[in-house]
């Protein structure tokens, strides 16, 4: 994906998420706090620049600038969402399900307990 399919405004989204290949080298131009959210949510998973602007914070060019400086420093996978195969889930979703089923078994008091 090239960086001239990004988008110019959050009403023009082009349906690409991105997601970081790796964390980028310590800088001042990513310490801010918005910007680090930002990096830690690209960090996580696949997102859009919509999302990555609500949930840190950044305005819109700022995100944007971002992204390209991150694509810059061949730091970022650019995924075409309208490309995702039919089918394809987060594996995250899965063990989130894993995590809470054991969760409500230990809570529903079927868990040993030390000292009985």
């Amino acid at each position: 994906m090239s960086l001239d399919r990004l988008s110019t405004s959050p009403e023009d989204d082009d349906g690409l998420t991105y997601k970081l290949r790796r964390w980028p080298p310590v800088s001042a131009q990513f310490s801010g706090p918005g910007e680090l959210r930002a990096l830690a949510l690209l960090a996580s998973r696949p997102v859009s620049l919509a999302v990555l602007c609500g949930h840190s914070g950044l305005a819109y060019p700022r995100a944007r600038s971002l992204i390209a400086e991150l694509s810059l420093l061949d730091l970022l996978h650019m995924t075409d969402e309208l490309s995702r195969p039919v089918g394809a889930s987060d594996a995250s979703g899965a063990v989130r399900h894993r995590l809470m089923a054991r969760m409500s078994h230990w809570l529903n008091g079927s868990h040993t307990s030390v000292g009985r």
